[in-house]
């Protein structure tokens, strides 16, 4: 029987096994280094036609993506184009909000958010004076005068009635999002709202208790960061901030999700967000309204890249100064990208961030490939000097390898020296990558260790959940034997080094699997154990092969259509499997022992997790990182005991793994058997799941 400890090798504590499980098998996102953008020069943006020292307060982008809409410091609403242009909209009157009252004559007071519909409507969300205390008005606009006027007040209501009209419930705005297909998004600090283009009011998010990812997002609890920006991309999937500044996603089908899994991310708290045409998120770090803004990043969802943009310098100044050399942005509340420019307002500021036309191209000395040794026991530092002709260039360095590692800080502007830590090669091939700064590269080759020839032994491939023989496409699966890597060489788990964008590695230090030929995504080598993921291929018995540096082997497997097993554990002093499964809260489930694990209590929702249920909808490739969670394709069952368990989420929260969200039903306390079944197949192990009672 192979456990999750046995999967994963290595010693670490129970209470934090299915955290394991998420960290080193399903890493939505391989990223892991943060990257230096194209340099982008700022300059003092004004808005043309208005008032001296007049700034932005809140910002909307125009679906067009050519125009802002912005609610200024002078209490008026304004469509911005590029290059400063301003034509008013709304604002600067005396007059109480009103069904067909004039935006131009409207005393707007105090609004806490501002949108833009599908067709060019005007949204200003919050207390917008008058009777509209909490509530949503909406601006009919001429495109071609800027006229306005009011069509509709909605969301004054006394209280949220789900399912209502939004005319008739209570909508406190903090944030609003038009969509392309009429509807309009409403974030509250605990929820988010959504008004149809039949006026109907409903709940995205926020209805319920549920933590952490992979629910449902109506169900689940959240706190919203208000006026941080929220966005859609054209895949459906929301972003937005709370107030702890980590970002969440809630996808096309409804389930909430974060970017836990993305270690470049980590450490940083986001005060703003807002996304560009190409489906990245732009992000200001800090807390405002507090002095903390310290920079701009642009993040990738889909391949967890981090680009820094702006901040991270000595410059104190703004205007003609290259964005990377910024010190310090001041409290960023708002940031836009009107096609190649971004534009950020901020406490008494608005700047413009455009590409700057500068010559970046850089020489590294030496400039010829470089040869060194296998280095025996230790490690080899290189040291090359970089030439740029523009000191305020950043240096965008990169690598290509797991065993290259930069010394220095990857902050680098400019000409200077950097250095590299070349890990030992204790492999008998030699090996070779690039080095890359900027546009120049060197080409590193490293000898190899020269080793006797190993022998190798596949004595069991395995579902890597249960132990048994039965393998199926997308699960997670382990090979048993002896000489897969040097018997003095270290085990690893994969990191993210060894991804290729979302591409799953495919070897592991010269370290392979195939199954009928096609390659299997690797996550794990040891001398007697590899983890690797079952690849697409057809049903029936297949050949299995290992290939190393020093050889290799093959056996037959087993193909199934489904494999389905639940991931297991077997505690001190107990003699029974016991699910990995934990509690909302991170709580391990498990027999009462202090500090290690608790009983799940009847009526609470668990988490198990588990391998080999099969396809989602929508399908997914095998070997890649997620995006967000993924449901399966068809309604699954769960039973505890003869009872049957309620299932709120059922799906992929990372390549291979499967989470369920189950409620534990009404139970005397006890260890009960837990069994799922899926397209007619069920978990075929003797897993229990300890139960405390009412």
């Amino acid at each position: 029987m192979v456990s999750v400890v046995t999967l994963f090798s290595g010693a670490f504590s129970w209470e934090s096994v299915v955290l394991r499980i998420c960290r080193l098998i399903c890493p939505f996102f391989a990223g892991g280094l943060v990257l230096l953008s194209q340099p982008y020069v700022a300059h003092n943006e004004a808005l043309n036609g208005q008032a001296a020292r007049t700034y932005p307060i809140l910002t909307a982008r125009y679906p067009s993506q050519e125009a802002l809409a912005v609610f200024t410091s002078q209490a008026t609403v304004v469509q911005f184009f590029e290059g400063g242009a301003t034509v008013l909209l709304a604002g600067g009157g005396q007059s109480l909000p009103a069904i067909g009252v004039l935006g131009k004559s409207l005393r707007i007071e105090q609004p806490t958010s501002l949108g833009v519909s599908a067709n060019g409507e005007i949204l200003i969300g919050g207390i917008v004076g008058g009777g509209v205390r909490n509530g949503l008005l909406r601006l009919a606009v001429n495109g071609q005068t800027g006229a306005s006027t009011v069509t509709s007040i909605v969301g004054n209501g006394s209280q949220w009635v789900e399912g209502a009209s939004a005319s008739q419930v209570r909508l406190i705005p903090c944030d609003l999002l038009g969509l392309s297909d009429g509807s309009i998004l409403v974030a509250e600090a605990n929820a988010i709202r959504s008004i149809s283009p039949g006026g109907i009011a409903t709940t995205i998010a926020g209805a319920g208790n549920a933590t952490g990812d992979g629910v449902i997002a109506r169900l689940s609890r959240i706190t919203y960061n208000c006026s941080a920006g929220m966005a859609r991309d054209s895949r459906g999937t929301i972003y937005f901030l709370e107030n702890n500044g980590r970002i969440r996603s809630i996808s096309s089908d409804g389930v909430i999700g974060s970017f836990e899994q993305a270690t470049v991310l980590r450490g940083i708290q986001f005060s703003s967000l807002q996304i560009s045409t190409t489906d990245t998120l732009i992000l200001a770090s800090g807390n405002p309204p507090i002095f903390e803004t310290k920079r701009i990043y642009e993040f990738d969802p889909k391949t967890s890249s981090l680009t820094l943009i702006a901040g991270g310098g000595q410059t104190a100044n703004f205007d003609g100064d290259y964005a990377l050399g910024w010190s310090q942005i001041y409290s960023v509340h708002s940031i836009q990208r009107l096609q190649k420019t971004i534009y950020v307002a901020g406490l008494n500021l608005f700047f413009r961030l455009t590409p700057a036309p500068v010559n970046c191209r850089s020489r590294i000395i030496p400039d010829v490939p470089v040869s060194i040794p296998a280095s025996g026991s230790g490690a080899t530092i290189l040291s090359f000097q970089i030439e740029m002709p523009d000191q305020r260039c950043p240096r965008l360095v990169s690598r290509s390898a797991s065993w290259v590692n930069l010394v220095d800080p990857i902050f680098g502007l400019g000409s200077g020296t950097i250095r590299y830590l070349i890990a030992q090669n204790s492999l008998p091939d030699p090996r070779n990558t690039l080095i890359r700064l900027r546009d120049a590269a060197i080409d590193i080759r490293q000898a190899g260790t020269a080793r006797p020839a190993a022998r190798h032994i596949i004595a069991a491939a395995v579902n890597a959940a249960n132990g048994t023989a039965e393998l199926a496409p997308g699960q997670w699966a382990s090979v048993f034997g002896e000489g897969f890597i040097p018997a003095d060489s270290s085990a690893r788990s994969w990191s993210s080094a060894d991804f290729v964008g979302t591409t799953l590695p495919k070897s592991l230090d010269g370290v392979s699997v195939k199954v009928s030929g096609e390659e299997a995504a690797l996550a794990f080598i040891s001398s007697t154990q590899l983890n690797f993921q079952v690849p697409m291929v057809p049903l029936g018995p297949q050949e299995l092969s290992v290939i190393t540096p020093a050889g290799g082997g093959s056996a037959v497997v087993a193909i199934q259509r489904l494999s389905p097993a639940l991931f297991s554990y077997t505690p001190m002093m107990a003699g029974k499997l016991h699910a990995a499964a934990v509690a909302e809260d991170g709580t391990l489930i498990g027999p009462a022992v202090s500090g290690i694990s608790q009983p799940a209590r009847s009526g609470s929702i668990v988490l198990l997790y588990g391998t080999g249920f099969g396809a989602t909808s929508p399908a997914l490739g095998i070997g890649q990182t997620l995006g967000s969670p993924v449901m399966l394709r068809e309604p699954l069952l769960v039973t505890i005991g003869d009872s049957i368990a309620e299932s709120s989420y059922a799906g992929l929260v990372g390549p291979g793994l499967y989470q369920f969200n189950i409620k534990i039903p009404i139970l005397p306390p006890g260890e009960y058997p837990v069994v799922v079944v899926y397209g007619g197949v069920s978990t075929r192990q003797e897993v229990v799941l300890a139960v405390a009672g009412q």
